[in-house]
């Protein structure tokens, strides 16, 4: 079929959403590589990525972002959950007199 790319699936057993993430030169060099280098691929991947977490929790700009969502989605989620609490009430009301 002309135009068509074929698609990179991901190894039986290998998460796609994972798979599509790695770069097909890691996938072609991750192939080759022994257990040992592949263990030292992880502990220096733990790091990096306890290096970038800890960058993002120190982001001051990202806080105050957080910060904002946090409040701005307040003011929906509390009339949501009494919302919800209210149907919770009807139906427990409805089960307790037999009606569902």
């Amino acid at each position: 079929m002309a135009g068509k790319e074929k698609k990179d699936v991901a190894p039986q057993g290998f998460p796609q959403k994972h798979w599509k993430k790695l770069s097909s030169s890691y996938k072609e060099g991750a192939e080759s590589k022994s257990n040992e280098e592949l263990e030292q691929d992880i502990v220096k991947n733990e790091a990096g990525i306890s290096s970038h977490e800890k960058k993002m929790e120190e982001d001051e700009t990202l806080a105050a972002l957080k910060a904002q969502v946090k409040d701005k989605a307040d003011d929906y989620k509390e009339p949501i959950a009494e919302l919800t609490a209210q149907i919770k009430y009807a139906t427990f009301l409805l089960s307790k007199r037999g009606a569902r």
